[in-house]
């Protein structure tokens, strides 16, 4: 090819550098266009990809366009190198020219623009030159070259003629390099994202807790191996399935909360709370769960991490039961002798009424029962105390939630009296007319036992019990609008550091296997689940002040029970639901229409005969409870509009969470109207 020059020559020339312009060709007299060529062919190259082969795919089209024997090219990410490309040259004649392929970093490459290679003094009497123009190299240009996420090049071109390239030749290598640039971000991009998933696939794989991946309608996408582990049952076999085919019908009511509102900040707050929920197992076993969901960007579906803790629920229910039995036995030993004085004066009575009756009549005995009656309500009062020690305190007991502080000591006190077990004097001042405390009096029973207990085993060893003294202080403070109730104590007092931990799970300073360390926790748990506050004052050898501040109950409009129509043959299936019932505030009432009712509970059998489907067109269908097996078509269209199934009439629990969840739905019904 021709090419006409431009001599230009500058103050360098004396020293013999010429350089010398290329001027542009005309398209016309440009008979191959091979660099046109070149360029469809690394469309091919660029289609398929492949790194490596666009890099030096870009070089060999360069020298194309350009016209040139040779090329080194550097790619590089924020300044670092991540490609070299070598094109007609010598491996080594890189390095050479300060232009090495195992260079790291681009601002230490050298730039070559010399256009005659002979008239450069810098290069006179080098190696470089020598091995340049040994091979017909006649000039070197260098062009820097960017991208738009902070990738850049530099190119070196090595032409057999004197001069640069035109303008527009390089215009074209411009215009060529942006789609190296973008295909090489594309390709970044795919492998970035390849590597992101299997880092998240080796996570998932190796996490404990199961997770679960669902679309926005609830239905899983993905689970890991812990799935199976949890539920007996390959991951595979649950994909495609509603997430809440895992939970126990009971909480799918909350599951079906967690993945609503995407939006509420109520949403938000409930989805990043630890919820605890029953699961099912494929082989039927108990399965308590812990469980979080987060809402992926854009409304797209859900991760849902579920934790077993069944192992955690079983140890935490042994240990309350060690701790409520170690009270009770703290108890039996003052219970025993209270009761034997009790039950002699009755037995005594009791003769001497058949004695008198037998020789004076029956009004002669009216002492001696009054005497029997007076030991049979003491005898009482211990029972019901007990009773309140056998409940649950972290439960809904009898389903009392205030509680008369006075008229609970009258019925506790006798009780509560011998936790102290002659190691101390107790004096109780509850002050008149207070308010009743919103903590049901079962609980207030065990947590104010805890405090006695801790207060009689806080008494130095050998002091006599008329120097130890336990107070139960009961008054109002005005100005909080508080209930406080305290225990305070003469004991051997706590150091700071067991100040701080006392109401830790766990915490004791009793001797191993004597303590379990639940007593103050539990009554932490108790106040503040009334809404209350707990604070402890203490000094070593002064004594120990436990404050529990309750809130008032103010008076509020009595809540309606829920009215719940019973439809199940079973008698004795019939007698435990209409029991629980019961219990829990409901009324059953089988005179009135179904559409009068709040609560439906019917066996799978009788669902078409007594119009179930019919009803809850009417009704909220969560407040429809159907127990035993139902055909798969029928039992998956009432769980789809939301129904409660229990199939399995056996499973006690499962049928008393299912009743609990429909009346809870009731009451909040009634609430909102």
């Amino acid at each position: 090819m021709q090419h006409t020059y431009m001599l230009d020559v500058d103050s360098r020339a004396a020293a013999g550098a010429v350089r010398t312009s290329r001027r542009e060709p005309l398209l016309a007299s440009d008979p191959l266009f091979s660099w046109i060529e070149a360029v469809e062919h690394y469309e091919e190259v660029l289609a398929s990809g492949d790194p490596e082969a666009v890099v030096q795919g870009f070089a060999l089209v360069a020298c194309k366009m350009g016209e040139c024997a040779g090329a080194v090219l550097h790619v590089a990410l924020h300044g670092r190198c991540i490609a070299v490309a070598v094109h007609g040259l010598p491996r080594d004649l890189p390095g050479l020219l300060g232009m090495p392929i195992d260079a790291t970093s681009l601002a230490a490459l050298a730039s070559l623009s010399i256009a005659d290679l002979h008239a450069c003094p810098e290069l006179d009497g080098t190696f470089a030159r020598e091995a340049l123009v040994s091979r017909g190299f006649r000039s070197a240009q260098t062009i820097s070259l960017g991208g738009r996420t902070g990738q850049i090049a530099r190119l070196t071109l090595f032409c057999g003629e004197l001069g640069f390239l035109a303008t527009t030749t390089e215009r074209a290598i411009r215009l060529v390099a942006r789609r190296m640039f973008a295909t090489l971000d594309y390709s970044s991009v795919v492998q970035s994202a390849h590597a992101d998933s299997a880092q998240l696939r080796g996570v998932m794989d190796s996490a404990s807790d199961a997770i679960v991946g669902t679309d926005a309608a609830g239905v899983i996408r993905l689970a890991n191996p812990a799935v199976s582990r949890l539920f007996g049952a390959p991951e595979s076999s649950f994909i495609g399935s509603p997430i809440d085919t895992v939970i126990d019908p009971a909480d799918r009511v909350l599951l079906q909360q967690l993945l609503g509102d995407r939006h509420s900040e109520l949403a938000v707050q409930r989805r990043a709370t630890a919820h605890q929920v029953a699961g099912l197992r494929r082989d039927g076993a108990p399965l308590a769960l812990d469980i979080t969901v987060s809402a992926l960007e854009g409304g797209l579906g859900f991760t849902v991490i579920l934790r077993d803790v069944t192992q955690r629920k079983n140890a935490e229910a042994r240990l309350r039961e060690t701790d409520r039995l170690a009270v009770i036995g703290t108890l039996a030993a003052g219970l025993g002798h209270d009761l034997n004085n009790v039950l002699f004066p009755i037995r005594a009575h009791t003769n001497a009424i058949a004695s008198i009756a037998a020789k004076q009549g029956v009004e002669a005995c009216e002492p001696h029962l009054s005497a029997v009656r007076a030991s049979v309500a003491y005898l009482q009062h211990l029972a019901d105390s007990l009773h309140s020690l056998a409940l649950d305190p972290e439960g809904d007991g009898d389903g009392i939630v205030s509680t008369d502080l006075r008229a609970w000591w009258t019925q506790s006190g006798p009780l509560l009296q011998k936790a102290l077990h002659r190691s101390a004097d107790l004096e109780v001042c509850i002050a008149s007319a207070l308010p009743s405390v919103a903590v049901p009096p079962h609980a207030l029973t065990r947590a104010v036992l805890n405090l006695l207990v801790n207060a009689a085993e806080a008494m130095p060893e050998g002091r006599a019990r008329e120097l130890s003294r336990v107070m139960l202080r009961a008054d109002l403070d005005l100005a909080r609008d508080e209930v406080v109730l305290e225990v305070i104590d003469n004991g051997i007092g706590m150091s700071e550091e067991v100040q701080r931990r006392a109401t830790d799970m766990f915490f004791t300073t009793k001797t191993r296997g004597l303590g379990t360390g639940l007593g103050l926790p539990l009554v932490r748990r108790v106040v503040e689940r009334a809404g209350g506050s707990l604070e402890l004052r203490s000094r070593v050898g002064a004594g120990t002040t436990i404050r529990m501040r309750l809130p008032i109950v103010r008076d509020v409009p009595a809540e309606q029970p829920s009215v719940v129509a019973v439809q199940v043959e079973d008698g004795r299936l019939a007698d435990i639901v209409r029991g629980f019932l019961e219990a829990h505030g409901a009324v059953i009432d089988g005179e009135l229409a179904l559409d009068d009712v709040d609560v439906l509970v019917v066996d799978a059998d009788r669902v078409a005969v007594c119009g179930a489907r019919r009803w809850i067109t009417v009704h909220a269908p969560e407040q429809l409870v159907v127990l035993g097996k139902l055909p798969r078509a029928e039992r998956e269209g009432l769980q789809e509009i939301g129904a409660t199934l229990v199939q399995d009439i056996h499973d006690i629990a499962a049928i008393e969470r299912a009743l609990d969840a429909a009346m809870e739905h009731s009451k909040q019904e009634k609430r909102s109207e």
